[in-house]
């Protein structure tokens, strides 16, 4: 169960966030868009899928992988109404395709997608007025937030409980580095009794930065960033499978991916599907033969066409 606290972020974000943004002007969206899932990638040689892993997806707190345990949320702000809406309902349809818990309509937010004008002024503004925002984030894991290249920045709230779902037994906020500061101790650092657990997450995007990228891209993209606890992939090869390549620099002759790749819904299916009460390495052992054999079933897909 989440605290309060939580879902009041979402509220305090939604009340002040008008008067530090402005909308973006992106491409049309349609119905039809919304409620499809378009696979977009190649796939690559197997040997790639645990470095793709290794560069995409963070660590948590205790050395095991955290994701949502409870029913994901989106709210979009900054967009005109229909933009915020397509981006929420993608999300929630991206979310259930991978096998996530999605929540009814009328939820308290927690996958938080805020596009503004001036991320890190918004950010510094959190920090002087509202810092509880921030949680246990340390004082330099801030910094690095605010100082970050752009044109996202993303946070999130982890907690550690028991696998049951019970209390809470320590609890973190992650940035950019994945090194947010833990409130408590834990014992092994492979601990079966655990699982880390995503209560809130936050991206913010210069609305800049969304000139030429379309609704579905920016959901896409905040799906792999929120749901995925992922920064941007440190290899580059793998990188060009992935929808978190979108604000990366890239030669003229490769186009930015339109939507989640087929690399990026293996990653979530396996991270989704494979038991989260392992260290990091026993869960990516598991995560990477899903992986393989999600990739398996979408090329076998694709030569039926």
């Amino acid at each position: 169960m989440r605290l309060p606290f939580f879902s009041a972020i979402a509220v305090f974000i939604f009340a002040i966030f008008h008067q530090h943004s402005a909308a973006a002007e992106t491409e049309p969206t349609t119905e039809a868009d919304q409620n499809t899932i378009v696979v977009i990638g190649e796939l690559e040689r197997k040997k790639r899928i645990n470095a793709f892993i290794r560069s995409a997806i963070k660590i948590s707190n205790d050395e095991q992988y955290a994701r949502y345990n409870v029913p994901v949320c989106p709210i979009s702000l900054g967009l005109k109404a229909d933009r915020n809406s397509f981006i929420e309902t993608r999300i929630r349809a991206v979310a259930k395709a991978a096998g996530a818990k999605v929540a009814e309509p009328e939820c308290d937010p927690n996958v938080i997608v805020v596009t503004t004008s001036g991320s890190q002024d918004f950010i510094a503004y959190l920090r002087k007025k509202h810092s509880k925002v921030f949680g246990a984030m340390h004082i330099p894991a801030r910094n690095r937030l605010m100082k970050g290249p752009g044109p996202a920045y993303a946070w999130n709230i982890v907690r550690t409980t028991s696998t049951g779902g019970g209390a809470p037994v320590s609890g973190t906020f992650d940035d950019e580095e994945g090194d947010g500061q833990s409130l408590s101790g834990s014992g092994s650092r492979i601990r079966q009794a655990t699982q880390q657990n995503i209560d809130v997450a936050i991206l913010l995007i210069e609305d800049t930065a969304l000139l030429e990228i379309n609704p579905r891209q920016l959901a896409d993209y905040a799906v792999m960033r929120l749901l995925g606890n992922a920064g941007q992939p440190k290899n580059q090869t793998a990188s060009e499978s992935s929808i978190l390549s979108l604000f990366s620099d890239r030669p003229e002759e490769l186009e930015a991916p339109q939507s989640v790749t087929a690399w990026d819904l293996a990653l979530l299916k396996a991270l989704y599907q494979a038991p989260n009460d392992l260290n990091a390495q026993q869960m990516r052992n598991n995560m990477k033969r899903i992986f393989e054999k999600e990739l398996v079933k979408i090329a076998d897909q694709g030569a039926g066409e």
